[in-house]
């Protein structure tokens, strides 16, 4: 069938090109990684302070790290332990958007925006 504009609506092509095999995504972290994986970040917005509290995988090193704007690594921080929580002083930050990542070999844990404001 053919509308008004010429177009025929009738037209449903098939996912993938004319190949119906199932295709799979495959992601960057191990599952085992993102299992039990939980990290919060308070407050957001922060103005002082911002407390992280986090319970990872065990056996395993993670790094925080803070990018500016522009995409400029501004903080890192290794969690030490796989559980437990620590304060980071943001009195050198200037006020502004932030992002943050927690990697794990290079694989994304988690990653968030962060706001400061002064």
């Amino acid at each position: 069938m053919i509308n008004n504009n010429g177009i025929d609506i009738n037209y449903h092509p098939t996912p993938f090109g004319s190949n119906t095999e199932e295709k799979s995504i495959k992601a960057t972290a191990n599952l085992s990684d993102l299992v039990g994986a939980d990290i919060v970040i308070l407050p957001n917005p922060a103005k002082d302070y911002i407390t992280i509290t986090y319970n990872l995988s065990p056996k395993k090193v993670y790094v925080l790290s803070i990018y500016d704007i522009k995409g400029i690594q501004v903080y890192e921080l290794t969690l030490n332990g796989n559980k437990g929580m620590q304060t980071i002083d943001l009195s050198q930050f200037k006020a502004g958007t932030y992002f943050y990542s927690v990697t794990n070999n290079k694989n994304m844990i988690k990653s968030d925006k962060l706001i400061i404001i002064k």
